[in-house]
Order: C-alpha cells, then sequence, then structure tokens
C-alpha cells in the first residue's frame, strides 16, 4: 500500500494551522510550499515570518491510502474551524474546475474551429452561387447574341 499524507502547515506566531493538504511527497510539498508559494496568504505569511525570524511548521495530521486521500484531507479541513485557515473544504474541488476548464477551453476551441469551417464553407457556397449566377448570365447572353445574330441573317437577305 503506498503512504499518502494529509498534513498541516502551523503559523508559529499564532500556533493555527493555516493549511490543510495532502501529498505522497511530504519533503517536495515542503519544499513547494516553501520556496514556492503559490496561494498569496501564504505568500504574504512567509514574509512576515521571515521578518520575525521564523518559520512554518509542518505536521503530519494523517496517514492514509490513496482512495481515501481527498475524504480525509476534506475531514481535517473540517477539524480546523480557524480564521487563519487559508483553504476550505472547496480546495479541492478548484483543481475539478480548473480541469473543467481546460476541458471547455479545448472545447471551445474546437467549436470555434468548426465555426470558421462553417463560415468558410458558407462563403465557398456563396461564391459558387455567384459563379452560377454569373453562368447562368452567360448563357442568356450567348442565346441573345443568338438571338441577334439570326435576326441580323434575316436583314441582311
Amino acid at each position: 500500500m503506498e503512504i499518502y499524507y494529509v498534513y498541516g502547515i502551523i503559523n508559529p506566531m499564532y500556533n493555527e494551522v493555516v493549511y490543510v493538504g495532502q501529498s505522497k511527497n511530504l519533503n517536495q510539498r515542503w519544499d513547494a510550499h516553501w520556496n514556492k508559494p503559490i496561494n498569496p496568504t501564504l505568500v504574504n505569511l512567509k514574509e512576515h515570518l521571515i521578518k520575525h525570524n521564523k518559520k512554518f511548521e509542518f505536521c503530519i495530521l494523517e496517514q492514509c491510502d490513496k482512495s481515501s486521500i481527498n475524504d480525509r484531507e476534506k475531514y481535517w479541513i473540517g477539524q480546523y474551524k480557524s480564521p487563519y485557515l487559508t483553504n476550505s473544504i472547496h480546495n479541492r474541488s478548484n483543481h475539478e474546475l480548473i480541469s473543467e476548464n481546460q476541458a471547455l477551453h479545448t472545447k471551445n476551441a474546437q467549436l470555434h474551429k468548426t465555426l470558421n469551417d462553417i463560415l468558410e464553407m458558407e462563403d465557398a457556397w456563396k461564391w459558387i452561387a455567384r459563379m452560377r449566377q454569373k453562368e447562368a448570365h452567360i448563357v442568356k447572353m450567348k442565346s441573345q447574341i443568338k438571338e441577334l445574330k439570326h435576326r441580323l441573317k434575316q436583314l441582311s437577305k
């Protein structure tokens, strides 16, 4: 069984959990949080802690398997009703929303291409219709020329 971790990041100034997350590799995850935090609250907190010579603390809240990691993370988020908590029970669904957004973007691009193809086809059909009108006009003009030639022949007799 692969072990996954639900962890907490603690703000040492308040001794409060400010973030609950999940990871298979805690060292990599901790490095990502400390060196490249993407959560604006954690970025500001990191700067504040550095200014006061303090560091976030990292604690393991639970070990579990992959199949239960999302539920256990939600459970632990629910356990910390702190005003300092920077994530919420809905954060996990944000990843799903990002995936949905990317899928919709791809679908939109496909629909845009299809629409452009349709418009190009519509332009082609309009061009064909114009050519057919011109062709019909040419046929009509040829008929009129033939008629005029016929009349000229009769007049010249």
